[in-house]
């Protein structure tokens, strides 16, 4: 699948090309429109942007199916807030979906009110911290998965490649912002989970010192058991013979 995608990517950026010069592509236009604008097709630009904006809305559904099921998760193991985690009639999660919209909504906000190249750096750093997310994910697969030589080998191309993206920005005068914005949000989301593994390990540590119930039961059971009885308590039991 990897591959057909692969290959479908680099046909039509070829057709692209052999279509129009390639003085004319730019970054205000999308090559495939210009190209396929250069025969004179009105209705063709118009056509392809339809498929681009369904295309568009199909993903951010499945996005949002996604970060929703994963706030939820985060609140049932408690690191996120448990209210996330509630479900307006057993069905909907209807707390978890009112954060997703009103983040989406502020990036909506945001793309409107912020300078272009400001917003260019906030969505950088998006796209790079979704990098980084790719980048754990092949890391921590090679401890949970056990895979063969072919497998491993295309792990660390992944890992290569995403290296290569991420080092890229950083000869790229507009992009290299972006790469120090999501430095610090990484930073950032490390300091918070050293906090948040301090602060569990601090209760771990408490909730073992305090006696549990069952334990106090059981010995205040006992105290009263020794002092009916204290002698039945100690002697030893006969042997039958």
């Amino acid at each position: 699948m990897l591959i057909a995608l692969v290959i479908v990517y680099i046909l039509s950026i070829g057709l692209a090309v052999i279509m129009v010069p390639f003085s004319a592509f730019n970054s205000k236009e999308s090559p495939f429109v210009l190209a396929l604008s250069s025969d004179h097709l009105a209705f063709v630009p118009h056509l392809f942007n339809g498929v681009l904006i369904v295309a568009g809305f199909s993903t951010m559904t499945a996005s949002l199916y996604a970060v929703t099921s994963m706030m939820i998760t985060l609140a049932q193991e408690g690191d996120a807030p448990k209210i996330f985690s509630r479900k307006w009639k057993d069905k909907y999660p209807f707390y978890a979906l009112t954060l997703i919209t009103v983040g989406i909504t502020a990036a909506v906000v945001m793309s409107l009110l912020l300078p272009g190249k400001v917003y260019e750096y906030i969505t950088t750093a998006a796209g790079l911290m979704l990098l980084y997310n790719w980048s754990f994910i092949l890391l921590s697969s090679g401890k949970l998965l056990k895979g063969s030589r072919f497998s491993t080998v295309k792990r660390w191309i992944g890992l290569l490649l995403i290296g290569l993206a991420v080092t890229g920005t950083l000869f790229h005068s507009l992009s290299r912002p972006g790469l120090y914005i999501s430095l610090m949000l990484v930073t950032l989301i490390a300091i918070c989970d050293w906090i948040v593994t301090r602060v569990r390990k601090k209760r771990t540590v408490d909730t073992d010192k305090e006696p549990s119930k069952g334990n106090l039961l059981l010995e205040i059971q006992g105290l009263i058991d020794y002092s009916k009885d204290p002698i039945k308590i100690i002697r030893p039991k006969k042997n039958k013979t």
